[in-house]
């Protein structure tokens, strides 16, 4: 993979995105988020209890997480996940400005990253629900405040879309080989 014609790439995007009202597209979806979020939360997302199921696996098991706090674990967290991966889908990128070939070791280091980040941020969740799980907020601040860190978090699925992307580009190269 040729590093500098990624960053390169993102680069352009970035100062396009932003001068043609990219960011107003990117605040838009923020605010879609957490009005479905809080949709959730109105159908009745707290009376889930699949977070529970997570409690004895890593690393929600190596921090002390209250049961309030552990019924909208999954839920937030999938639901995020799926935000993610949806605008990341609708999200139109060739990859072919910033590919010129596909290899077995790019995907083989995508798919290291894509693992890396999930596992990554299912740390990161357990540690910040940790911390939200020592303090008396009502039920609605902890669902707003899992929901918040679950939106950061979700961006392991932008990771996962390139993945599958060039996944895709990968069988598609060895199929006209």
């Amino acid at each position: 993979m040729n590093h500098g014609r990624l960053l390169r790439f993102y680069r352009e995007r970035l100062d396009t995105g932003l001068s043609s009202g990219g960011y107003l597209k990117t605040v838009l979806l923020i605010v879609l988020y957490l009005l479905l979020g809080l949709g959730l939360y109105a159908l009745g997302a707290g009376n889930l209890s699949y977070g529970q199921a997570l409690k004895p696996f890593p690393p929600f098991s190596w921090f002390p997480l209250s049961d309030r706090v552990t019924r909208y674990l999954l839920v937030c967290f999938a639901y995020a996940s799926l935000f993610h991966l949806s605008w990341a889908a609708l999200n139109r990128e060739n990859l072919e400005q910033w590919i010129n070939r596909y290899t077995l070791r790019g995907v083989l280091y995508l798919l290291g990253t894509t693992v890396t980040y999930f596992l990554l941020a299912l740390f990161i969740l357990a540690l910040t629900c940790s911390g939200i799980s020592k303090r008396p907020f009502p039920d609605i601040a902890i669902f707003n405040s899992v929901l918040v860190a679950c939106f950061v978090l979700g961006g392991w699925a932008w990771g996962a879309v390139d993945f599958l992307k060039y996944l895709f580009g990968f069988a598609r190269s060895v199929g006209q080989r």
